[in-house]
């Protein structure tokens, strides 16, 4: 165990990812959201975490990962926070991992989650710190159509990894993950404002007038390596909004990524459709997404160092829900038939009424590709629909390909993963 005696002998590393995020409170989004702050997704690929520890100075034995995610939205998430991906929970990759660290190999004894108390963790640094907090971002700006001020919420989790070796030595590592969600309502102006909001030299204001428990600036685009878009459209949402489809489909992104790709050895994950040579000169909504691909490959200057395109067919999984309080619907059993038959009477009601939520909330069209790609999945013939595939597969997919390190071998390269690959990668 290491204690207070010889933490002075033990050498520490710190790393630091950024991350930015469009798209964090759709289907997909908000799962692969939820997986970049989910401790389990770096050990359930650890590919990242083993070249860190190989890159320390000798007798370092405490790591420190810091995990910041930048969210850009209209307005703040209020919906329900996803369940942890049942891929990757629970799952015996994880249970079994280990580092190698000099010429001894260590196996994951205990994880700790987010803030245990002081004195049940061996490292003394990790405390009960489970933080949220609410501010202002003040740019110095002369464009004042954007305003100068945007409003923030910064939420911090810590989690504490131990690997023990058979000698009886120990390897702590500890995650910090940060989500940071800017909001301005106007989306048509995010992408004007990425290199105002990130230039290196804001810092992040609470409403309490504390100092944050963010240190630091904000990182300029340059020191963000790797950007995530699950952004899309429907028609639902295209007659609440004055921005059409085709404008969040292809412009919005199109310029999204363009503000992004500011320096070299910059990484772009994105979610768009599935697609063939049939349907996108027949549907104008492939089409768009079919020329979104082709442009992120050859107009945007300087080329991305890897772009990961995702093209999933029908989603199975529910869209994100607002926060209530209204429990799960359950068909209650008794054993009076009279009353089984009321109590059936009243689910099917409180059925049809939250159906109907759904469909008013995001659209008929939507709420019927739900359906039917659950009754679909890995039937005959789905392919006619272009392979049905769980959101769950999609976002772990996307938020593994955001985590790997860009090699050398990957430098200047396109990936392209259809549906049916992405039901059997994970």
């Amino acid at each position: 165990m290491i204690t207070n005696s010889n933490l002075a002998s033990v050498k520490e590393a710190r790393f630091n990812d950024s991350f930015l995020f469009f798209g964090s409170t759709g289907l997909i989004g908000s799962m692969a959201l939820e997986n970049l702050l989910n401790v389990d997704l770096y050990l359930y690929n650890t590919q990242d975490l083993q070249r860190r520890v190989d890159g320390s100075a000798q007798n370092t034995r405490n790591f420190n990962f810091d995990k910041i995610v930048y969210c850009m939205n209209r307005r703040f998430n209020t919906t329900e926070t996803p369940h942890k991906n049942e891929h990757i929970a629970n799952n015996s990759r994880i249970q079994k991992k280990q580092i190698t660290l000099g010429k001894e190999t260590y196996f994951l004894r205990n994880s700790t989650s987010s803030s245990p108390p002081q004195s049940q963790s061996t490292n003394i640094s990790l405390t009960n710190d489970a933080l949220q907090e609410n501010g202002v971002i003040t740019v110095s700006s002369n464009i004042h159509t954007y305003g100068t001020s945007f409003i923030y919420r910064l939420s911090k989790r810590k989690h504490q990894l131990e690997f023990h070796s058979g000698g009886g030595k120990i390897v702590s590592i500890v995650f910090q993950f940060y989500h940071v969600e800017i909001v301005h309502p106007e989306s048509s102006e995010w992408g004007d404002l990425m290199p105002l909001i990130f230039n290196g030299n804001h810092k992040l204001t609470p409403d309490n007038a504390k100092k944050s428990f963010f240190q630091g600036p904000l990182p300029s685009l340059e020191q963000i390596s790797t950007m995530v878009c699950t952004l899309g459209s429907n028609a639902n949402r295209a007659r609440k909004s004055e921005l059409s489809r085709s404008y969040v489909d292809y412009h919005l992104t199109f310029q999204l990524v363009k503000n992004f790709a500011v320096s070299n050895g910059k990484r772009l994950v994105i979610v768009t459709s599935f697609n063939n040579s049939v349907i996108r000169h027949i549907f104008p909504y492939f089409k768009t997404k079919s020329k979104l691909e082709s442009d992120l490959q050859e107009k945007i200057v300087p080329e991305l160092a890897h772009l990961t395109i995702v093209r999933p067919g029908p989603l199975i999984g529910t869209h994100p829900k607002p926060k209530t309080n209204e429990k799960t619907l359950v068909l209650r059993k008794s054993s009076y038939f009279p009353m089984q038959l009321l109590l059936c009477k009243k689910f099917c009601w409180d059925y049809k009424k939250s159906l109907l939520a759904d469909i008013n909330r995001i659209g008929l069209k939507t709420k019927a590709s739900e359906l039917i790609a659950r009754a679909m999945y890995r039937k005959p013939g789905s392919w006619l629909l272009g392979y049905c595939i769980p959101a769950s597969k999609t976002a772990l997919v996307v938020s593994m390909r955001a985590i790997e390190p860009v090699t050398d071998h990957l430098a200047k390269s396109c990936e392209i993963i259809t549906s049916e690959q992405l039901d059997y990668i994970v």
